[in-house]
């Protein structure tokens, strides 16, 4: 989406072209979970496999670690005869996942990101090594607010670290949310180098989401 800045015109961000992530996952295990996404930036698609290792409980463990590794392909082509299938399109992210609960209400994570390729578009790429941190505080009933800040340690940058501000309700088996960001990409290798919006300029862009979680 464009960003707020740009004024009417594009209805402050709203009313723009929009980047659009499609997803959905299925859980093998109550421990195990894959996700398959596609997003209309790059054409990319990414999987991603989920192992809940540890699970903080009330008396014992105090941390919930989860481990994710991902594979994303680029399918845009510069030429109608590119092969798609080359190594120049693929990139893999790992991360490690490691939360903490306080009482019913707050919650704060830390993720140390590693991700490959993640300047395809350059003959010689380089990788990104990144440590996400969030927060959630659920204000009342199904309303909670929730942010993140995605700081780059090395390699591959766009220059301003990836950061988010999201409102989110819960009702039934649907979670919407609001957010505000400095970022364009949707996968997780193309926010973790950084937004291309300088927050100090005033520029943030308006998404939303929606999940629908299926029982079986």
């Amino acid at each position: 989406m464009p960003a707020t800045k740009t004024g009417y015109e594009t209805f402050y961000g709203v009313n723009g072209p929009a980047v659009i992530l499609l997803g959905l996952g299925y859980g093998i295990t109550d421990q195990v979970g894959v996700m398959l996404e596609h997003t209309n930036l790059f054409h990319e698609y990414e999987l991603t496999v989920t192992w809940l290792a540890l699970e903080q409980e009330e008396t014992g463990m105090p941390l919930t670690l989860s481990l994710a590794g991902s594979s994303c392909l680029v399918t845009q082509k510069s030429e109608p005869d590119d092969d798609v299938f080359v190594s120049e399109n693929f990139k893999f992210t790992f991360q490690s996942m490691l939360a903490r609960r306080f009482g019913d209400s707050f919650s704060v994570l830390v993720a140390p990101i590693y991700a490959t390729n993640t300047d395809h578009w350059e003959e010689t790429s380089d990788s990104t090594f990144a440590i996400g941190v969030g927060g959630r505080w659920i204000v009342t009933g199904g309303f909670s607010l929730t942010g993140e800040w995605i700081p780059v340690v090395s390699g591959y940058s766009t220059g301003h670290d990836s950061w988010g501000l999201g409102l989110d309700w819960e009702v039934g088996g649907h979670a919407f949310q609001v957010v505000v960001t400095n970022s364009l990409g949707l996968t997780t290798d193309q926010f973790i180098p950084g937004g291309d919006l300088r927050f100090s300029d005033s520029e943030v862009r308006i998404g939303f989401s929606i999940f629908r979680t299926f029982w079986l």
